[in-house]
């Protein structure tokens, strides 16, 4: 068995494309902790600056650093889900670099993901 996505560009335009052909534009520093997972989406939730970083630190613009949720998959065709792991990477000051914020296992996700802003029941904003 073999999955297949279906992606639109920027223009509209639509197509299926092979999934084990496809990756995930992450930064190495965040890749690196796929634990043999296929990274199946990353999105910015927001940045932080952190003038102190350096080039070792693996970001290259240190005022717009992302801070990315991660939906991640094993490499197995024909799941019947997308996506079966949730992490959120963020940017730790003091150490200058990558550390995972939030993990949430055994989830069965389908794409797309929804990144939206919420209010819980007692008017704080997430």
């Amino acid at each position: 068995m073999e999955d297949w996505w279906l992606a639109r560009d920027a223009h509209g335009r639509a197509g299926w494309l092979l999934s084990r052909m496809l990756a995930v534009d992450v930064p190495d520093s965040v890749g690196k902790y796929a634990e043999g997972q296929r990274m199946v989406g990353a999105y910015i939730l927001t940045t932080v600056s952190d003038p102190e970083a350096g080039p070792d630190s693996g970001v290259t613009d240190n005022a717009h650093i992302p801070i990315y949720l991660t939906v991640l998959s094993p490499y197995l065709a024909g799941l019947p889900y997308d996506f079966d792991q949730v992490r959120v990477f963020t940017w730790n000051l003091k150490m200058h670099r990558y550390e995972t914020a939030f993990r949430e296992k055994n989830v069965e996700g389908y794409l797309p993901v929804a990144i939206f802003t919420s209010k819980d029941p007692y008017g704080r904003r997430w």
